[in-house]
């Protein structure tokens, strides 16, 4: 349609400069002035634009739409300003550390065919048999009024978006406040943190994920969540440091 419509207007251009080959008005022009357009304005100037200035010379220099009395061109940038348009509140942040949900017996993710104890949180990998350090949560809340993160390390071999959901799911219970896309949660990749958590099918279970527990994800998630409502209930004044390290210098 849009190339029919441009060939169906062009007979009507063609007639309209065969009709007024030198300008309509009889002056061979197009506006109230003698002069051609090729080169200059309607004020006698030699600018082929809207004369925009009281000058005659060139607009090349003043071609912004705030026209001002000098001759150079409005480029200054305008004043920054805070997003939303709202002042800063000082920042507060808070930390707490627990544990995470991870019973003995229950089976190790990470490997796959893991051998160890029988154990009935263990299906289709072998159990733990106890702890070296026990598995914890660590909360960080970062809160500056107009905006709340929450950043959470995890002792997992990875995060899944569904127990990302049941610890937000969880955290709101808890708390009355909603942190969709203000929680990251962040795993260390250990390969000997609990199982359980990840939702695979049965028959690759046994590749170092083991069975997915739903009963089990629900008090993870719980537990982690309990970690992030005592990071937010610890909130104090707080601010960000940042220390710069000289490169270090060539052996001479």
């Amino acid at each position: 349609m849009k190339r029919l419509s441009c060939f169906l207007g062009m007979p009507a251009v063609l007639l309209l400069v065969a009709f007024c080959p030198v300008g309509c008005n009889g002056a061979g022009d197009d506006d109230t002035s003698s002069a051609d357009d090729a080169g200059l304005s309607i004020d006698g100037g030699d600018d082929n634009d809207i004369d925009d200035d009281s000058g005659g010379g060139d607009d090349d220099t003043d071609d912004d739409t705030d026209d001002d009395t000098g001759d150079d061109d409005d480029d200054t940038s305008p004043a920054c300003a805070l997003p939303g348009g709202t002042a800063v509140h000082p920042m507060t942040a808070g930390v707490a550390v627990g544990g995470l949900y991870a019973p003995v017996g229950i089976s190790i993710a990470g490997f796959a065919g893991r051998v160890g104890p029988d154990h009935p949180l263990a299906v289709t990998l072998g159990g733990s048999a106890g702890y070296i350090d026990r598995p914890d949560v660590k909360a960080l809340t970062l809160d500056v009024g107009t905006r709340r993160i929450v950043i959470v390390r995890l002792p997992f071999v990875g995060v899944t978006e569904l127990f990302h959901q049941k610890v937000l799911d969880r955290v709101c219970e808890l708390t009355g406040v909603n942190l969709n896309g203000s929680l990251w949660l962040s795993a260390t990749h250990t390969h000997s943190g609990p199982a359980h958590h990840m939702p695979v099918p049965p028959l690759i279970s046994y590749t170092g994920t083991d069975t997915f527990e739903e009963a089990i994800a629900e008090r993870m998630a719980d537990s982690v969540a309990r970690v992030i409502e005592a990071s937010m209930e610890s909130l104090e004044p707080a601010a960000l440091d940042a220390q710069v390290f000289e490169p270090l210098r060539s052996r001479e």
